[in-house]
């Protein structure tokens, strides 16, 4: 792969470089992506969190 990716810089180098700049618009979706997930998951956990305590609130409220 390293020898095609050689060969198109050297023999079209505009082709080369629009490749590059779609294989580096394509990590940078997929990061995204990623990072888009983790901030749902984060969300998640902090809404867990919240109805957790609000359990142990009422819990402890109606044994006393």
């Amino acid at each position: 792969m390293n020898k095609i990716y050689e060969s198109l810089r050297v023999r079209y180098p505009s082709i080369y470089y629009e490749l590059q700049k779609m294989i580096v618009l394509y990590y940078l979706t997929s990061l995204n992506h990623v990072l888009l997930k983790n901030k749902i998951i984060l969300k998640h956990s902090e809404d867990i969190e919240n109805i957790l305590i609000q359990v142990h609130y009422q819990k402890n409220k109606t044994i006393k």
